[in-house]
């Protein structure tokens, strides 16, 4: 009993750690993020922030009420919860840019710009 004991936790141990989408992956990757996120600032361009944080984990494109573009970029930035491994909208921090240009970080700028430009927003 003990033998296949020890074949079987390293085997769930390997394919904990070495899955793209595993916890602890996700958890390296937001932890990337978030060290990289330190050399952002406000007004960077597109292409200036990939450059500091690579490619966006999700990208959304909004429309405001006079057809402004509202470009997010969305990095993970909380890994995967290790006991129901689900994604929700606090494992993300919305990168939002408007016209080119970084405009703020974070759900609650995102939101507070959501009210001003009128974008409409699907239930997280």
């Amino acid at each position: 009993m003990r033998l296949m004991f020890v074949p079987l936790t390293a085997l769930c141990l390997a394919v904990l750690v070495g899955c793209a989408g595993s916890p602890i992956q996700t958890s390296r990757r937001a932890t990337e993020n978030r060290k990289a996120m330190i050399n952002v600032r406000p007004d960077m361009s597109v292409e200036e922030v990939m450059r500091v944080m690579g490619p966006p984990d999700k990208i959304e494109l909004w429309r405001g009420k006079n057809e402004e573009a509202v470009l997010v970029y969305l990095y993970i930035t909380e890994g995967k919860d290790i006991i129901t491994r689900q994604w929700n909208e606090s494992n993300y921090t919305p990168f939002v840019f408007v016209s080119n240009r970084l405009h703020s970080l974070g759900w609650d700028q995102f939101h507070s710009l959501a009210q001003r430009y009128e974008l409409v927003i699907k239930n997280r």
